[in-house]
């Protein structure tokens, strides 16, 4: 849509591409999952877009700019479902693009696809209020632009990481932003701040697991009311604690782990997930003091003389046996970075009957960190209890 003076008017629209039952895999359905677009406005001035939907594009709206500009307008109701991008912003005009209750998940089967996306060269203001993300999403909102403004109020921000690599839910690369009200599910990290952000302001927000915010932008980050992490990690916590994998709230210590598992329903059956090649653990710790650590696991399917724990490039222990113990020298700072490496293998190829082709590392059950001489309780470092050995 384009050169559209004055007041467009979109509604009602449904957009799929039904050349065939979708599978994301399939070409046809692949290449517009990955190259389409649904909708597109570059010059449209004072654009109403109403209830309209697509499914399965390489963007679902897409706002652009041509020799004759780029897009306003109000964008109410909208949805893009299994996108590569649900919204990709290239250019917009000052009085910017004002979205209210949009829905917007990621491309089925996807690693890398974002809910909406705002490009280096936009320089207006985009609002969104009542939106909903979910879906395999690696990121939901990227703003990468150092002249826009981006405002999320009363959102609801469900799935993100779809990979497990630790990516936040927010990433501001540059310019302003503005994060309200809004709620998050489960994730490790929910804001990043890059360090040429000119201001983010983020407020009153909720996440069960605490909002958690990686700035890096110093000052120019104000963060007020949102709520606390439930985790109080005190001195004695950090003294003797235990890491449950696979068990809630473990996500927040683990990095390219797959999802967790377990063997029964009951409260009491055991829990883990499976490393990759290479995962990391992300340990709070004391600085200036030595832990001695205690990794629980089942050895490797596939032996390699690089398997290990690793503590930057120096391997700390091997991967012999049910039960590892490992030496952590004391750290300059407050936190470590555990590498898990192994040689992977898949199931399907191992296994007689197995349709599993992940591939895998190995079975973590838990990791156990203490220093110096802990008493007869150990904090639990998935809920924030204590429990008595």
């Amino acid at each position: 849509m384009d050169e559209c003076y004055d007041i467009g008017k979109v509604e009602n629209c449904h957009f799929w591409p039904f050349g065939v039952a979708y599978n994301p895999e399939d070409p046809y359905c692949k290449w517009v999952n990955t190259q389409g677009v649904a909708y597109e406005f570059a010059r449209t001035d004072w654009n109403y877009v109403t209830h309209t939907f697509c499914f399965g594009y390489g963007v679902g709206y897409k706002f652009s700019e041509s020799r004759a500009g780029s897009c306003n307008g109000s964008f109410v109701g909208i949805g893009a479902d299994c996108c590569t991008r649900a919204v990709r912003v290239e250019q917009c005009q000052d009085p910017g693009l004002l979205i209210t209750n949009g829905e917007f998940v990621g491309r089925w089967s996807s690693q890398d696809s974002v809910c909406v996306e705002i490009a280096p060269g936009s320089d207006g203001k985009i609002s969104m209020v009542n939106c909903s993300f979910w879906g395999p999403n690696d990121l939901c909102i990227l703003h990468r632009s150092p002249t826009a403004q981006t405002t999320a109020s009363a959102c609801n921000f469900v799935h993100w990481d779809v990979n497990n690599h630790g990516s936040p839910c927010i990433q501001a690369d540059e310019g302003k932003i503005i994060v309200e009200s809004s709620t998050f599910g489960a994730g490790s990290l929910h804001v990043r701040v890059g360090e040429k952000v000119r201001s983010a302001i983020l407020m009153g927000n909720q996440a069960g697991s605490g909002f958690r915010v990686e700035n890096f932008a110093g000052r120019k980050t104000i963060e007020t009311a949102n709520e606390p992490d439930p985790i109080d990690w005190t001195g004695e916590a950090l003294t003797h604690y235990v890491l449950r994998l696979g068990t809630p709230g473990d996500g927040r210590y683990l990095r390219n782990w797959f999802g967790p598992e377990t063997s029964g329903q009951d409260s009491d059956a055991p829990t883990w997930r499976w490393s990759r090649e290479q995962s990391e653990f992300v340990l709070p710790i004391q600085a200036g003091i030595a832990y001695e650590g205690t990794l629980r696991l089942e050895p490797p399917r596939v032996e390699s003389e690089a398997s290990g724990l690793y503590l930057g490039e120096e391997r700390i222990a091997g991967l012999k046996g049910n039960s590892v113990v490992f030496q952590l020298p004391p750290q300059k700072s407050d936190r470590v970075t555990l590498t898990l490496k192994t040689k992977g293998w898949k199931p399907a190829e191992l296994i007689q009957g197995s349709g599993d082709d992940r591939l895998l590392g190995i079975q973590v059950y838990e990791i156990k960190m203490k220093s110096g001489q802990p008493g007869s309780k150990v904090f639990f470092a998935n809920n924030g209890e204590w429990i008595e050995q």
